[in-house]
């Protein structure tokens, strides 16, 4: 192989890897993410926060049934990088609380909050929730990021 070519074929080979690179962490960005679960009831966000000058991530459960009254007892359970945690029970939060904006809730002004305080986004998050909703038990579960970084 001429040596001109091997300089053009090392030049392209060096830009695609450098193109690769940048959109695989355009995928990663460290933005709200979201995930619906499989009934379509629930949506869960993850993002990262402000509250005191510090940052941190955060998670919220959002219930988007047709009665929201309804639902009692809610609970979830969050696995982070793989460490699972108990179940715990939550109360609807409004919009503000512990640095989460509306807008980064999906534009919902009530919301249960499911992690606090993770100072980097997780390399892999889901989210259980379980509730009552007229006197039986449901529970749905959501990933929010499953990428390794």
């Amino acid at each position: 192989m001429k040596k001109e070519t091997l300089k053009w074929v090392i030049a392209i080979v060096v830009v695609l890897a450098a193109v690769v690179f940048v959109f695989s962490q355009c995928g990663r960005a460290d933005g709200p993410t979201r995930a619906v679960s499989e009934d379509g009831r629930w949506e869960a966000y993850a993002m990262e926060t402000k509250e005191g000058g510090e940052t941190a991530w955060r998670g919220v459960v959002v219930y988007k049934g047709e009665n929201p009254e309804k639902i009692q007892n809610v609970r979830t359970q969050v696995c982070i990088n793989g460490m699972k945690y108990k179940y715990t029970k939550r109360q609807l939060k409004e919009a503000g609380t512990l640095g989460v904006k509306k807008s980064d809730a999906g534009g919902e002004k009530e919301f249960y909050i499911f992690m606090k305080g993770s100072k980097e986004r997780p390399a892999s998050l889901s989210v259980r929730v379980k509730w009552k909703e007229k006197g039986k038990v449901h529970v749905e579960k959501m990933w929010l990021v499953t990428n390794p970084k």
